[in-house]
């Protein structure tokens, strides 16, 4: 029963270790890439950092575009940076100009259509916009669409163009 419970005793360091750095690396290393102004926890991310701004507003009511707009201007107005709101939600991408939202969604070989799709765009407006809305399509999904495979077919069997070329 001893060796039992030192055996334990000796691997739990090693379990430990692992769960730590693959939590460090899922945090830290995930979005490194992308500018963050603010520090972030291990465990929570920047959403302590978003509740020290609701503290200073004193309002719990507002709404979280008026806590990033005072992140942003606390950050000293970064014209980009992540928010990493894990485990509530995705994390999230701030981009205060115009030029560096003009140049993410710009069509690419990569991504013709457009970028991809947040998955709580699907999740939360599927009801207001329609199952098969392009607002919400990523590129798989658009030859998917009955729409747009119609106006395909319509379109190959005539060999003019329709509607749906200028989308």
């Amino acid at each position: 029963m001893a060796e039992t419970t030192y055996a334990i005793l000796a691997i739990l360091p090693v379990i430990v270790w692992i769960i730590y750095t693959r939590l460090k690396s899922w945090r830290f290393n995930n979005y490194s890439h992308i500018p963050q102004t603010h520090a972030q926890s291990l465990f929570l991310g920047h959403l302590n950092t978003i509740a020290k701004f609701y503290k200073q507003i004193g309002d719990g009511r507002r709404h979280i575009d008026y806590i990033v707009r005072d992140m942003f201007k606390a950050s000293g107005k970064s014209e980009i940076t992540l928010l990493d709101l894990r485990p509530v939600t995705y994390p999230m991408t701030v981009i205060a100009s115009h030029d560096i939202a003009e140049q993410i969604s710009r069509a690419t070989k990569e991504l013709p259509w457009s970028v991809p799709k947040s998955p709580t765009m699907t999740a939360l407006y599927t009801r207001l916009i329609g199952k098969y809305s392009m607002i919400s399509a990523d590129e798989t999904e658009r030859n998917c669409c009955p729409v747009i495979k119609s106006a395909n077919t319509t379109r190959a069997r005539s060999g003019r163009p329709s509607a749906s070329d200028s989308i």
